[in-house]
């Protein structure tokens, strides 16, 4: 057993000791909601991990593994938790810990998709190939677990954007800029959702920011979630360089909540040289909502559902900044999504886990349907392209950034959008 295992075995053994097992965390957990059984729990995972951390040696226990794989992350269970348990650490710490002894066929496809998708030109011509082959969806869904898993790939695929895939479109710099940022394009929404990237841009640049954007950088969370722990790390010593070179005053904007909730975290990456990182991190609802907005908005005629994306409420505490942002635009009507907030996405959970994330998506999907919203603010792109796979083309599933770029396109046409 390595050094790292046995290091994290002890910090998980520290960390699961401080739960009572009271069993709050059990009516936020999504999986749980679905399969009732305690090993799908936070509660039933620490008590497996603890367990576990018992043990000597180097390989899992596999019943270990299949409910730390089931485990979405979305991290509600830390708010719910009046003992104060850090799940999230110990969910990170575990995905590291389990992944020797996995089975070969798992571990490749899971580093594929690791590998595939920081690279924005490789995960957009997947996109492009994939296209063509969803007439045979419902076969591959009925080939077993990897056809399923192949299947779940060709839905996110169908509802990307077909705008364009790759780095977003600079028009121009602010001339008297309000201060310099760095925008973080992100490999899943590069690749998948270009066009929200290019909003960001838009809005960013009209509310008097000079961006640059990062491009072809990946922040390493869909590694961590792979358990790739050697590949979460070159990532984020990529991020850290970037941003060494740059005044310490700049600010790494994210349009993903996963990518600013893992960035926030780099500590557990790679040490304490990742707290300038975690520093520098702002998502872009945060961002335009700091100050007053300076370009004039248009208004917008639609009732729009917003979406609250775990890794944004519950891993980052933030849930205002995206209303706030939203109520800037004349003529929408916001709605809170009642009952769960978890879409199932996860990052690649969607994919690894195709039929409980479906079933987790389906709760949230018929939550969205019952508000009678033509409109979904996502601020995820995993969410994004969950829900719109979901909810079908009815519904208009986009980044409250999206919203803010219509509207302020529609002030300068002096036109009012309706949906």
């Amino acid at each position: 057993m390595t050094a790292t295992h046995t290091t994290s075995r002890a910090r998980i053994a520290e960390l699961a000791a401080t739960c009572v097992h009271c069993g709050f965390c059990l009516s936020a957990c999504p999986t749980y909601a679905v399969t009732r059984a305690e090993a799908d729990s936070p509660r039933g995972r620490i008590w497996l991990l603890a367990e576990e951390a018992t043990r000597s040696g180097p390989v899992v226990a596999d019943r270990v593994r299949l409910h730390i794989d089931r485990c979405i992350g979305c991290e509600a269970c830390v708010p719910a938790c009046p003992s104060g348990v850090r799940y999230d650490e110990i969910i990170h710490l575990a995905r590291g810990l389990v992944e020797p002894g996995r089975p070969l066929a798992d571990r490749t496809w899971r580093r594929s998709l690791a590998r595939l998708f920081p690279s924005a030109r490789a995960s957009a011509a997947a996109l492009a190939l994939g296209r063509p082959l969803f007439a045979l969806r419902p076969a591959l869904a009925r080939g077993g677990g990897f056809g399923r898993r192949v299947a779940r790939a060709l839905d996110e695929g169908r509802v990307a954007d077909r705008r364009h895939g790759g780095q977003p479109r600079i028009t121009s710099s602010a001339r008297s800029p309000r201060r310099r940022v760095l925008l973080l394009a992100g490999c899943v929404a590069s690749a998948a959702l270009g066009s929200t990237n290019d909003d960001a841009v838009s809005v960013l640049e009209a509310e008097g920011y000079s961006v640059e954007v990062l491009e072809s950088v990946c922040c390493g969370a869909l590694s961590e979630h792979a358990g790739d722990e050697a590949a979460a790390r070159r990532h984020a010593r990529r991020i850290m360089a970037a941003l060494a070179d740059r005044d310490e005053s700049v600010r790494l904007v994210v349009t993903s909540a996963g990518c600013g909730a893992h960035l926030r975290r780099y500590e557990w990456i790679v040490g304490e040289e990742g707290a300038a990182v975690a520093r520098a991190t702002i998502d872009i609802t945060e961002l335009l909502t700091e100050d007053a907005p300076r370009a004039p908005r248009g208004a917008i005629e639609a009732r729009v559902a917003v979406h609250d994306a775990c890794h944004l409420a519950f891993a980052q505490g933030i849930v205002d900044a995206p209303r706030a942002l939203l109520r800037q635009i004349p003529g929408l009507e916001l709605v809170d999504v009642g009952g769960p907030r978890c879409c199932g996405a996860g990052g690649l959970y969607s994919l690894l886990e195709p039929e409980l994330s479906t079933q987790v998506g389906e709760r949230k999907a018929r939550a969205v349907t019952e508000t009678a919203a033509s409109v979904v603010a996502s601020p995820n792109p995993g969410c994004t392209l969950q829900l719109r796979a979901l909810l079908g083309p009815e519904v208009d599933v986009v980044h409250p950034v999206t919203l803010v770029a219509r509207s302020i396109e529609a002030a300068r046409r002096g036109a009012t959008p309706r949906r």
